[in-house]
């Protein structure tokens, strides 16, 4: 995985700890895991950390190219034209794009939505 990654994981772990105003000793103590162990982490990410961590990113990176590739048919809330577009999110809130018109709506505002099977 690399140096940055290893130094991100393990600041981020420091970083919870001294939040919570925990000693990394007495965290790993309460979880069971030997110190030594953090302080080889630090160094090195272990293959299985770095093996989830590959698996997690091509999961997100899979989820984000379906949530941006769905596709839908809709009436235009402004023209009430049957018009094709795509879902995307901005800030948590749902809208669909519609590349004929360059517009956007919140899903919630457009009639008749349906999903294009692809």
């Amino acid at each position: 995985m690399g140096e940055n990654n290893t130094d991100h994981l393990a600041r981020n772990i420091v970083k919870r700890a001294n939040a919570l105003n925990i000693s990394i000793a007495r965290l790993c103590r309460d979880a069971g895991v030997p110190r030594k162990w953090f302080e080889r982490f630090k160094r090195r990410t272990p293959s299985s950390v770095e093996s989830y961590i590959k698996i997690e990113s091509q999961l997100l990176k899979l989820e984000k190219e379906q949530a941006i590739q769905a596709r839908v048919a809709f009436i235009c809330p402004r023209t009430l034209e049957r018009r094709t577009g795509v879902i995307k999110q901005h800030n948590g809130i749902q809208y669909i794009f519609c590349p004929e018109t360059s517009d956007s709506y919140p899903v919630s505002a457009v009639i008749d939505l349906q999903y294009i099977t692809q």
